[in-house]
């Protein structure tokens, strides 16, 4: 639909519509200002003269006043006044996608297809996830005024081959006219870089957005608002290649004739950032005491450092790892002038409570540096020295994830009126957090955030992502996680987003048996389990009776189910998990321990008496540091390394009975060598 809309420009202010090839100019004078009409090479251009004369308030007033006028000049092109150029020959559009005819058609039979799909899985309630918009991208949006250039869409545009042209920064405005109406534009862009794509819509509308990529076909889409919602599109784009926008209702009422959407495409080069920090707890010496010398105790380097690498690999963030935090570099801004702590991803490995983390190391010179980062506390105390917290509560903070990996750092806070780190944090700008309840063992947190991350740079959400993540771990602390705010928050789109949403598959994770085509749908609750024990005696010929059935209720109507195997009453830290969604198993996965050798394991019987229990919890307590307040200790029988063992799990508190105290856990492992030969 051929239309024009409010236009002002910081320089000289143009509309442009697509209609024909021939110059033709008209003139107006208008109270105030002036304006030009004129058609050039197959576009209809407005220009609102001495742009740049007008203050902000004036360039308001005047946009506003040229929307008013508008209305009548589109009735006098529709009574077939002078400005009518119905009659001009038609400007032929030029299709250089590259793509053959063939290409197009098996193009377009893909997105027809995909969108199908979109559209059964939005009724049935799954949204595909996208990057969320930074904030100062909408700050820009709210700042905006209707400036540069704007065109019409020129119909027809309904298909790859005949797409509109779109430039950066200039609005194109169309309409939805019919139940069957699409309209198609294509924009290439010289760089790579994120772009912001924008659908405004009608007030009484719903429309859905799609971007399209000839290698990718529908590599994102923004379909979740209702009537009168702008849809929004965040993305990563490469240089020299066409992309596609489509635009249509999202129901077959969804249309309007007169009532037009407008499209702008942003380019921003800003660079996003990701802030990852450990601490090597072991090497803390004040005065070369030996008192606190820790040698088998916390290193929280090495994850962080993985995760730098990891998030790296997406070529998005500008990724910032430290391993030897103090204050300062803490409290530091990144390159563009942003908060560190504000970063696009925050990762946080230290010693933990509800409202805040610690460090605490020698640094390269052999001196002990001890800092924090807290909810709003200025200073604390460790070991009696006074050191200072870095508040985020000074911090703008625009994270899409910031994870507090630490204990307890997700457990309500001993003041009512406090909140703890993950609810702080989103509460006060960021997309996303997640922390822990319980005291979480270390080996087992680094294994679990390693997992985590893998699965968020490949396009999954946080909350799928800690479900994965959570495969190997049956009843373990560190599946005591929470996520705050949006927890189908992505940091990456991943590789073409391997992930299917759908009525029968809302979270398909690399299960290898449903890939293969082995799984045919599997119904399950908490009471009633038989079709997934009837699915893994069936496709691995196990005996059950080996395996201890462990179940965790979640949100979402999620529950996890762990088949845990067992020799000799010793957990062998191998199994089968699944999640079920709605009575539907949604992800299944064999988890193996090769380390194990059954024919050996299975030999023997392996007595544990209380004295074997009380001396494995004396030897894990003596790992503990003088100073440290033992709180609890928990014992497991477990196979590690082939071997049978006690697991002891030793909870501590730091800094007892202070307002800064954090807690910790560390496993311990003693060996059962007495071994009875079976007869």
């Amino acid at each position: 639909m051929r239309s024009f809309k409010k236009i002002f420009a910081a320089t000289a202010l143009t509309c442009l519509c697509l209609n024909s090839m021939n110059i033709t100019a008209f003139a107006y004078s208008l109270p105030e200002y002036e304006v030009k009409e004129t058609i050039n090479n197959g576009m209809r251009v407005w220009t609102i003269g001495n742009g740049d004369s007008y203050t902000r308030e004036e360039k308001i007033a005047i946009s506003e006043d040229f929307s008013k006028k508008r209305s009548a000049m589109r009735s006098n092109n529709a009574a077939g006044s002078k400005n009518d150029i119905s009659g001009i020959a038609e400007f032929k559009k030029i299709d250089d996608s590259g793509l053959t005819d063939e290409e197009v058609y098996e193009l377009e039979s893909k997105i027809d297809e995909y969108i199908k799909e979109s559209k059964e899985n939005k009724e049935a309630g799954y949204v595909k996830p996208k990057l969320s918009v930074p904030k100062s991208v909408l700050e820009d949006e709210e700042n905006e005024i209707e400036t540069q250039v704007i065109y019409d869409e020129y119909e027809p545009n309904d298909t790859i081959k005949n797409a509109d042209k779109l430039h950066l920064d200039e609005y194109v405005y169309g309409t939805i006219e019919d139940r069957d109406d699409v309209d198609y534009y294509k924009i290439k862009f010289s760089e790579m870089g994120q772009v912001y794509f924008r659908l405004s819509v009608p007030d009484t509308e719903d429309y859905d957005f799609y971007l399209i990529s000839p290698s990718k076909t529908v590599i994102d889409e923004s379909t979740d608002g209702l009537d009168g919602e702008t849809e929004r599109i965040y993305a990563f784009v490469n240089p020299d290649e066409y992309y596609y926008i489509r635009v249509e209702g999202a129901g077959s009422s969804d249309y309007d004739d007169t009532e037009e959407y407008r499209i702008k495409v942003r380019f921003y080069d800003e660079e996003e950032y990701a802030f990852s920090v450990g601490a090597d707890f072991r090497s803390y010496d004040p005065g070369n005491s030996n008192k606190y010398m820790d040698r088998d105790g916390i290193d929280t380097t090495g994850v962080a450092r993985h995760i730098r690498t990891l998030i790296r690999y997406t070529d998005y963030y500008d990724a910032i790892y430290i391993d030897e935090p103090t204050y300062n570099e803490l409290n530091d801004k990144n390159d563009d002038g942003t908060d560190r702590l504000g970063s696009s991803v925050v990762f946080l490995d230290g010693h933990g409570a509800p409202t805040h983390i610690k460090f605490y190391f020698n640094n390269n010179d052999d001196e002990p540096v001890v800092c924090g980062v807290s909810t709003d506390a200025i200073t604390g105390e460790h070991d009696s020295e006074e050191f200072n917290f870095v508040k985020l509560s000074g911090k703008e903070v625009e994270s899409r994830l910031m994870v507090f990996a630490a204990c307890r750092t997700a457990d309500e806070p001993k003041s009512l009126s406090n909140k703890n780190l993950p609810e702080y944090a989103t509460d006060n700008g960021a997309e996303c957090a997640i922390g822990w309840v319980e005291n979480v063992e270390t080996g087992a947190l680094t294994g679990w955030n390693e997992e985590f991350f893998e699965r968020l740079v490949d396009g999954y959400t946080v909350y799928e992502s800690a479900l994965y993540a959570d495969k190997k771990y049956p009843g373990d602390e560190v599946t005591s996680w929470e996520i705050y705010g949006n927890e189908d928050c992505i940091i990456w789109p991943g590789d073409g987003t391997p992930i299917s949403r759908s009525v029968a598959m809302p979270i398909n994770i690399d299960a290898e048996a449903v890939s293969n085509g082995n799984y045919i749908g599997i119904k399950a609750s908490k009471d009633d389990l038989s079709q997934i024990s009837k699915y893994i005696v069936d496709n691995y010929g196990v005996d059950l009776d080996d395996y201890k059935i462990i179940t965790k209720e979640r949100d979402n109507d999620i529950l996890q189910v762990y088949y845990e195997r067992y020799v000799n009453g010793f957990d062998a830290r191998e199994g089968f998990y699944a999640i079920v969604r709605d009575g539907e198993v949604i992800y299944f996965s064999k988890n193996e321990n090769t380390a194990n050798d059954y024919s050996y394991l299975e030999k023997y019987t392996v007595p544990v008496s209380d004295e074997d229990i009380e001396k494995a919890k004396e030897e894990a307590a003596d790992e503990i540091l003088a100073g440290y307040e033992i709180t609890e200790q928990k014992v497991s029988k477990e196979v590690v390394n082939g071997r049978y063992s006690l697991v002891v799990k030793t909870e501590y508190t730091i800094d007892p009975g202070t307002d800064n105290e954090v807690y910790g856990c560390k496993e311990y492992i003693y060996w059962i060598d007495r071994l009875i030969l079976k007869s």
